[in-house]
């Protein structure tokens, strides 16, 4: 390895463990903040989705997101076309990992089916509709994303992809 690439290797770690240190943070913000935001961001995302009906599956289930390094758990579901988050509740299937494969996925760096058959993400409980889900994340175009969002993912891709 060659000092330059030492450096750059150096440089992408530093900035990884400040992006990491920085979504701790988000991770420890109140609970209904975080419902908010991602309520109103999923919406956003997902609503062509949810009017055709494509979130239908969700109808009285719950999808648990855990991202195993951050601690932290989210559910979802779908009420009257709206995706609710809970802090609680009975999962139908459950979608866990590293917040690097979760990014990953995000940016669009990393095939799905990569990261679920590497078992860097992993589904249990109802596989039907994990490959539901699987499939509806991997069917988001990232310029559909709020600004925000998009420039974060855009930002941090640099550095997970």
């Amino acid at each position: 390895m060659t000092t330059h690439s030492l450096l750059h290797l150096s440089q992408n770690k530093n900035t990884q463990a400040i992006i990491r240190l920085g979504l701790k943070g988000v991770f420890k913000v109140p609970f209904f903040i975080q419902k908010v935001m991602l309520e109103k961001t999923l919406l956003h995302v997902f609503r062509e989705a949810l009017q055709e009906g494509e979130l239908d599956f969700l109808i009285g289930h719950h999808l648990k997101i855990h991202i195993n390094d951050m601690n932290c758990t989210w559910y979802f579901t779908n009420i009257k076309q709206k995706i609710v988050m809970q802090k609680e509740a009975q999962a139908t299937i459950t979608i866990s990992g590293k917040l690097h494969s979760f990014a990953q996925l995000t940016a669009h760096c990393t095939d799905p089916d990569t990261l679920f058959f590497q078992r860097k993400l992993m589904i249990e409980g109802n596989t039907e509709m994990g490959l539901q889900i699987k499939n509806l994340l991997d069917d988001i175009d990232p310029k559909t994303l709020p600004t925000h969002l998009n420039k974060i993912i855009e930002i941090t891709s640099k550095y997970i992809c």
